[in-house]
């Protein structure tokens, strides 16, 4: 070796020694960060659904310091070299569930200064051999190395999933018919791996819906058209393996059956009962749908029912046939048919008096009723005596009420007798009615007529005057026993008349003859009545109709001079209605004006404001002028926010933000006028009307006639047992015969012994409520016409816990307390449903030990509980036996063991720890309770304080106070 080898040696030797940067600079710090696998379960099949998995992270590396380089390292040739000593190497590792290597992979990265890499890898689920590997959890792992620093991530899992997952479908909880095309699915899927994921539908296993979240129901739409529906699901684990499609069916009917009654036919008279009803039924999918008629079931045949046994009751009889499909669609079709087992009433028949002075005709008038059929037809005949046919044989005269019959050779002083009989529609005749008889005299008689005033008429004024003729003018006429003036045949004369009705007789004399005429005239000198029903005086409306009541008898209303409408709904109410429309915006005054059949007039004078610019209140349903058979309604509007409080007629409206709801609104005949009348917080009156025709009314009225009992009455039922609920229907105030009514529990889980049931003859249904076992439920059941569901009501059932059953111990009989001590003795009594029961006395005896009770019996509360004292004995350790025993129900007994502790020696230091020690065990809240059931005794408002130690929990009323 020369010198020239030895100066380059010393260069060598020199850059490392001296030149190499420090170590601060040559050992970084390394940090892997972020490390993930996505996706997180991966199915490496090649179906192109998540084939492989990206395993990622980040390595952050800290530590160099470019100013700190010495000053050879602005030499790129050196940096060069250096460098080669900085390259990151990087092994991702990854191993099965027993630890062994199933992969590696191992970069080397070059890093410049501090820098924060990042760094990834795909896996294809391969192994080191190139095979897939099997299902499975694996753990990954990514390792770091720069020179001596090392640095490694924590394992993370990953999954290999390739076995599909497997599920099932159910629709509707499996029923084989709906008649709805919206159903509810039911979804069951398992997948052991890496969990379902995602399911998509199909109705044609074809054209799959967008994929959504796993769930175990879904509401779904079947396809249109009934018939048989398939609705398929396929489910898709995390890995992205789907499963075999599954399927379920079902058979969609939304068409009623076809129900027609075909004998007997429409208005059919019948004169025996029962009766026997056929007719036909067709259904697209159900051979055998349900076929009912008036509740009873009929039996099918080949598209035929037939029921026997229809039992009908005098007069008009509605037969109604219900079919209800599997599907639960139904269908209606009624006929009318009536009974009539009794012939008509025996005809009155009046002749033309105690004489005739024709000797060739007579003449007579009948009456007859029939209320099932009515009357078909009358015959008469003539006799000399009483129902004979000596003079004119049986002739018909159709339903004419009177027969003048010519032609006659009548005897001198003969009396002659009309006889009738009637026929109803049942073709029932009645009794032969016969007249008192008429004698046939040809000697002119003296008569007398009053011609004027008329029978009936009124008068506003006294006296008036009273006209007649007399059939001889040489008589003396006297009228109300006042000599009447007589010229010719026609007399005249002035009467004073009372208030009220009054009876003017007018009689003639002439010789030893006497002829009278009687009518009753009317003075009324009452002006009519006048009630203004709407708008209110001094009201703000936006409505123009005006609505009130007059007294009977009142002929015309005018307001301001235009004639309202006059509605008789009977004899005593009179209504008028009218609808101005010289109203203006802003105060209005109306002068309203009555006459009566007297002529008396009646005058008043109204005020209110029409306001249509920012009316405060509006019906808005039912439109003004709707036409409407259907009573009572729901009226339905809208106030503004400053209104506090809302009346519809006689009802109370409920107010949800600015709209009103009134139910039960009752409608009368012919027409309707329906005011909702609102208040705002100053008081202020404010009213909208509407006027509803209701030409063809019928007014349903449901009440509920018995089983109503609420929990403060007696008689309540016990919980679980049979409560009969009964409802009367009566439409236009008359018993609803043969409505079906559907029963249906709104809360509570009783059950009911049919949902559907029909009135009898007095409008009555009955159903059996089978009630909760809750005794602290309230069972309520809504009832309503299955024709006119809108119109309905509420039962309210309460009940009460059946017999003692079940004695239940409250008191820890495991503890041990210290000789001499007193600790509760505290039972509680149940019934077969774990309902308390209040009032009833539980016995308290010693069997074994010597201890001591306060009492010997004891009253159960509210809660069930019942307590006594326990002194327990003054010896340590010893047991003292204890039996509590109901005294209605011995056989529901317990028995508590209580054994005395060691004797102790207790410091203060002992009991501050207990105390402490007790404290954190107890939590003291204080409750507002909201009360969900009114209840006679609880208080509008309470408030209570809890204590909780453990499962048990002691309550105390602070508010108000317990008295």
């Amino acid at each position: 070796m020369n010198l020239k080898h030895l100066a380059f040696l010393f260069i060598i030797l020199f850059l490392f020694t001296f030149l190499t940067p420090s170590s601060a600079d040559a050992t970084p710090t390394l940090t892997i960060k972020d490390v993930s696998a996505l996706p997180y379960a991966f199915s490496p099949n090649r179906d192109d659904i998540k084939d492989e998995t990206i395993i990622s992270a980040t390595i952050n590396i800290s530590g160099f310091n470019r100013s700190s380089h010495p000053w050879w390292w602005r030499f790129s040739w050196l940096r060069r070299w250096f460098s080669r000593h900085l390259s990151l190497i990087w092994r991702l590792t990854i191993k099965d569930s027993q630890g062994r290597i199933i992969r590696i992979f191992i970069h080397r990265e070059r890093i410049k200064d501090n820098s924060e890499l990042k760094v990834s890898q795909v896996w294809d689920g391969r192994d080191l051999r190139g095979r897939i590997v099997a299902d499975g959890r694996y753990t990954y792992r990514i390792d770091a190395r720069l020179r001596q620093k090392r640095s490694h991530s924590l394992p993370e899992d990953i999954i290999v999933d390739n076995t599909p997952p497997q599920g099932t479908i159910i629709i509707n909880n499996g029923n084989g018919y709906t008649n709805s095309q919206d159903v509810t699915l039911t979804l069951s899927a398992q997948d052991d791996l890496s969990g379902i994921e995602k399911m998509e539908f199909s109705n044609d296993k074809t054209n799959f819906s967008t994929p959504e979240g796993y769930s175990t129901s879904k509401p779904w739409t079947l396809t249109n058209g009934d018939g048989k529906k398939t609705v398929s699901v396929r489910f898709q684990d995390k890995a992205g393996n789907y499963s075999n499609i599954a399927t379920d069916t079902i058979i969609l009917d939304t068409t009623a059956p076809v129900v027609n009654i075909t004998s007997p036919p429409d208005n059919k008279i019948f004169t025996t009962t029962p009766i026997s009803v056929s007719g036909t039924i067709n259904d697209n999918l159900d051979n055998n749908p349900l076929v009912t008629v008036n509740g009873k079931e009929a039996t099918l045949s080949s598209g035929q029912f037939n029921i026997d046994n229809i039992n009908l009751t005098s007069g008009t009889n509605t037969i109604t046939a219900r079919a209800e499909d599997i599907a639960k669609n139904t269908s209606f079709d009624s006929i009318v048919v009536i009974y009539d087992n009794t012939p008509p009433t025996t005809p009155i028949v009046t002749d033309d008096g105690e004489y005739t002075s024709s000797l060739t005709e007579l003449h007579a008038s009948w009456s007859s009723s029939d209320p099932e059929t009515g009357i078909a037809e009358y015959q008469y005949s003539i006799g000399t005596t009483q129902s004979a046919t000596d003079i004119v044989n049986w002739t018909s005269v159709g339903t004419d009420t009177e027969v003048t019959h010519t032609g006659l050779s009548l005897i001198q002083h003969q009396v002659y007798y009309f006889n009738v009989k009637a026929k109803n529609g049942a073709g029932l005749w009645s009794k032969i009615g016969s007249s008192d008889g008429i004698i046939a005299h040809s000697k002119t008689t003296l008569s007398i007529e009053i011609i004027s005033p008329e029978d009936g008429a009124l008068f506003n004024t006294s006296p008036i005057t009273v006209e007649g003729i007399v059939s001889n003018s040489s008589a003396t006429v006297m009228v109300n026993n006042i000599s009447a003036t007589l010229i010719d045949n026609t007399f005249s004369v002035s009467i004073p008349i009372t208030e009220g009705t009054n009876t003017i007789t007018a009689k003639a004399t002439l010789e030893s003859q006497t002829a009278q005429d009687q009518i009753d005239v009317i003075l009324d000198l009452t002006p009519p009545g006048i009630t203004i029903l709407t708008p209110d005086e001094d009201a703000t409306t936006q409505s123009n109709i005006i609505y009130g009541r007059v007294s009977e008898g009142t002929t015309s209303v005018t307001i301001n001079g235009i004639s309202a409408e006059l509605i008789e709904r009977d004899e005593y109410d009179t209504y008028f209605i009218a609808e101005p429309p010289d109203l203006t915006e802003g105060l209005n005054t109306i002068t309203i004006e009555a006459e009566d059949k007297a002529a008396n007039t009646t005058q008043m004078i109204h005020t209110f404001t029409y306001d249509t610019a920012t009316p405060k209140v509006t019906i808005t349903s039912p439109a003004n002028h709707s036409t409407i058979d259907i009573s009572p309604i729901t009226v339905t509007g809208r106030v503004t926010s400053d209104i506090s409080h809302i009346f519809i007629e006689n009802s109370t409206g409920i107010i949800e933000d600015t709209n009103f709801t009134a139910d039960y609104i009752r409608l009368s005949p012919i027409k309707s006028v329906i005011t909702a009348t609102a208040y705002d917080e100053n008081n202020h009156k404010y009213q909208d009307a509407i006027i509803i025709t209701t030409p063809d009314l019928k007014d349903y009225e449901l009440t509920k006639v018995s089983g109503d009992i609420q929990e403060y009455e007696e008689g309540l039922p016990q919980a679980g047992s049979d409560w009969d609920l009964t409802i009367r229907l009566l439409i236009n105030n008359q018993p609803a015969l043969s409505q079906e009514i559907e029963f249906t529990i709104t809360q509570g889980k009783g059950i009911l012994s049919s949902q559907y049931v029909w009135t009898d003859i007095d409008g009555l249904a009955t159903v059996t409520l089978t009630t909760d076992i809750d005794a602290s439920i309230t069972n309520k059941v809504e009832a309503r016409p299955s024709s006119h569901p809108e119109i309905k009501t509420t039962f309210s059932v309460d009940t009460k816990p059946a017999q003692p059953a079940n004695l239940i111990k409250i008191t820890d009989e495991t503890i041990t307390p210290v000789p001499g001590a007193t600790i509760p003795i505290i039972v509680k009594l149940t019934d077969a449903y774990n309902n308390a029961i209040q009032d009833e006395e539980i016995d308290f005896s010693i069997t074994q030990g010597t201890g001591r009770l306060s009492a010997n019996s004891a009253t159960t509360n509210y809660y069930g509980e019942a307590y006594i004292n326990f002194t327990a004995p003054a010896t340590p350790e010893t047991l003292t036996q204890i039996i509590a025993t109901s005294y209605t129900n011995p056989t529901a007994t317990t028995t508590f063991n209580i054994t005395t502790s060691q004797t102790l020696t207790i410091t203060i230091d002992d009991i501050i720890t207990k105390v402490n020690a007790n404290d954190e065990k107890i939590q003291d809240i204080k409750a507002d309770i909201t009360v969900t059931r009114k209840a006679p005794f609880l208080p509008p408002e309470m408030q209570l304080t809890i204590w909780q130690k453990g499962d048990k929990q002691k309550v105390e009323e602070i508010y108000p106070e317990p008295q």
